[in-house]
């Protein structure tokens, strides 16, 4: 891959406000590799504490930490094998936005977990 593919892998990620945060970026495609983990795995998997990692998830969620809009690219469910803890998911505009992404590299293909969650999940 050339740096010039990489710029224009990640310049779909300039249109949603101008520009975001690397972690907000490598936050959403960390989920999109590996979707349907709670937020402690992926914490664990970026190295940052989980604190950080719920600001990031929430940031690109759909509503911040601050409570204004958030970025709206991923969800947190309940998990049906355990209803405390939240599993986070791409949302129909995060799953958009990894196709724009993707397209220019040719093909990726996320990890898939069997993951079973209801269409009246609540978000966070």
């Amino acid at each position: 891959m050339t740096i010039e593919e990489l710029l224009g892998a990640l310049k779909p990620f300039d249109n949603l406000r101008g520009w975001i945060p690397v972690r907000y970026v490598t936050t959403f495609l960390m989920v999109a590799l590996d979707e349907g983990k709670w937020p402690s795995a992926y914490a664990r998997g970026a190295g940052m504490d989980r604190i950080s990692m719920s600001r990031c998830l929430r940031d690109i969620g759909e509503r911040s930490r601050t409570g204004g809009p958030g970025l709206g690219l991923v969800k947190a469910v309940r998990d049906p094998s355990n209803l405390h803890r939240r599993r986070v998911l791409l949302t129909e505009k995060g799953r958009a936005l990894l196709l724009l992404v993707t397209g220019s590299l040719g093909t990726i293909e996320p990890k898939r977990n069997n993951v079973v969650c209801t269409a009246g999940d609540a978000e966070t």
